[in-house]
């Protein structure tokens, strides 16, 4: 019998959302509505989800050799949009036309939710960073986000 691999394709991402969110005084993570809801299908050119450990290097005062050691755990979270000058035609009239931009510049957290295969991933992060490449080409923006402490597992997996 032959068979063929079935690899995870970019296509096979079937939901793919980021939100601003607003923090409260008394600490609670708000997701924002309309303008802060950034629907990326059709717009996203890449997607980089990286495990990010805190290390620590701890070893007896005697010792020679390097022990790093694992103190916290993390992720970190990259999205690169190719940019628009207009609007899709499947954009709500509430979307900003390069949403990443907008919730960079708008927000400080994000709550990211996208849905590949049949898992879903969400997660909690602070705004860490954003850069944009215009070129003669393709022009992109990218979101730079980390993990934030949500009281939850962060991020989730279901």
């Amino acid at each position: 019998m032959s068979v063929v691999p079935t690899w995870l394709l970019g296509q096979h991402v079937s939901a793919f959302v980021i939100t601003g969110a607003t923090v409260g005084s008394d600490g609670t993570l708000t997701d924002g509505t309309t303008t802060a809801l950034a629907t990326m299908a059709g717009l996203w050119d890449e997607i980089t989800l990286e495990y990010a450990p805190q290390t620590e290097e701890i070893s007896a005062a005697d010792s020679v050799r390097t022990n790093n050691v694992i103190v916290k755990k993390g992720s970190r979270f990259r999205c690169t949009q190719i940019m628009q000058k207009a609007k899709a035609s499947g954009q709500s009239s509430d979307n900003a036309i390069n949403p990443l931009n907008h919730i960079a510049v708008t927000f400080d957290y994000a709550k990211v939710v996208f849905t590949r295969a049949s898992k879903t991933w969400t997660g909690y992060f602070l705004v860490a960073g954003y850069e944009e490449g215009i070129r003669a080409g393709k022009s992109t923006c990218s979101i730079t986000l980390e993990m934030v402490d949500s009281g939850a597992a962060n991020p989730a997996l279901s």
